[in-house]
C-alpha cells in the first residue's frame, strides 16, 4: 500500500514480518510502529537503508520488556549517548491530559488487568514477568538522586567477584531508606588493588582508617574454590586480610558467605 503526496513523495506502508522486504527503496525517512514487538533485523534492514540517504528515523512503540533492541536503544538515547537522538515517553496519564482517553478508562484498565500489565502497557514500566527485571516500579525521577556516605551509620561492602571490571558497591540503610554513595568499579585489576582503593577511600584526614564502620557481603563466588587467587586464599580471607577486618565468618548453608562486625550489627 502507498500514499502519493502532492509533492510526489510516495509514503510506503510495509510489514515488518520479512525483513529481506525493507531493503531496496531509497528512503529519506522511515516510521517504525510497535517496535517492541518487530525483530532486530527488521531495524537493522531500515537503519542501513536510511543510511545512504542519511534519512531520519521514529521508532514509536508500548514497552515490552527489557530484552529486546528497541528497549536498549530508548535506555541510551534517554541518557544522552547517542549523538542526534531524542527520547519521548507519554504515559496514560498525559493522554488525559491532552484529552486522547478518560481517566475512567485508566481506572477500569487498572481494575481489570494484572498490575504488572497495566504498569507496562499504560505507565512504560516493565512487567517483571516479561523482562525478569526485579524492580520494575523503578523510576528513575524519584529513585535516582546525589547522597553522601554517612558515618554516623554502619557502610555495607557489597562485593562483585568473577567479573570485569571487578565491583563493590557501597551501600547503607537508615531512615527507611536504602543510600548507594558510591559504586567502585577498577578495570583491569584484582581484589587487592580493590581493597587498596577501598582502605584510601574511606581514610579520613585527621582521624584515619576504621575497618569498624564496615560490614562486609558479596557473591557467592567469593567463598569458592571458583575465586580462588595467589596465596591459595578465597576473596572473602582476602578481603578480611586487606581492610583489617575484625571479623568472624558468619556463612550459613545455602546462603552467601559474609563477615560481620563482632559488635552484632547487621
Amino acid at each position: 500500500m502507498t500514499i502519493t503526496l502532492i509533492t510526489e513523495c510516495i509514503i510506503f506502508f510495509k510489514s515488518a514480518e520479512d525483513p529481506d522486504g525493507l531493503y531496496g527503496e531509497d528512503a529519506v525517512a522511515a516510521v517504525l510502529d510497535e517496535a517492541t514487538r518487530m525483530k532486530e533485523l527488521s531495524w537493522i534492514a531500515v537503519f542501513t537503508t536510511l543510511s545512504a540517504t542519511e534519512g531520519k528515523c521514529k521508532i514509536i512503540g508500548n514497552v515490552k520488556g527489557i530484552v529486546n533492541w528497541a528497549y536498549r536503544l530508548a535506555r541510551e538515547a534517554e541518557t544522552g549517548n547517542k549523538i542526534n537522538w531524542k527520547y519521548s515517553k507519554i504515559t496514560a496519564d498525559d493522554a488525559v491530559r491532552a484529552g486522547v482517553l478518560k481517566q475512567s478508562v485508566i481506572d477500569e484498565a487498572r481494575r481489570t488487568l494484572p498490575n504488572g500489565m497495566f504498569l507496562e502497557l499504560y505507565y512504560g514500566i516493565p512487567f517483571v514477568n516479561s523482562s525478569a527485571k526485579f524492580a520494575y516500579a523503578f523510576d528513575k525521577s524519584k529513585h535516582v538522586g546525589k547522597c553522601e556516605v554517612n558515618y554516623n551509620y554502619p557502610i555495607y561492602l557489597s562485593f562483585d567477584f568473577n567479573k570485569n571490571p571487578i565491583c563493590c558497591s557501597v551501600i547503607q540503610y537508615y531512615n527507611e531508606t536504602i543510600f548507594i554513595p558510591h559504586v567502585i568499579k577498577l578495570d583491569n585489576s584484582d581484589i587487592y588493588k580493590l581493597c587498596q582503593f577501598i582502605k584510601n577511600k574511606f581514610t579520613i584526614p585527621g582521624h584515619g582508617y576504621n575497618s569498624d564502620m564496615f560490614i562486609v557481603n558479596g557473591d557467592a563466588s567469593g567463598n569458592n574454590k571458583s575465586a580462588m587467587v595467589k596465596d591459595n586464599l578465597n576473596y572473602f580471607r582476602i578481603i578480611k586480610a586487606e581492610l583489617e577486618l575484625s571479623f568472624k565468618s558468619d556463612a550459613a548453608a545455602g546462603q552467601q558467605s559474609k563477615y560481620r562486625r563482632k559488635s552484632g550489627i547487621g
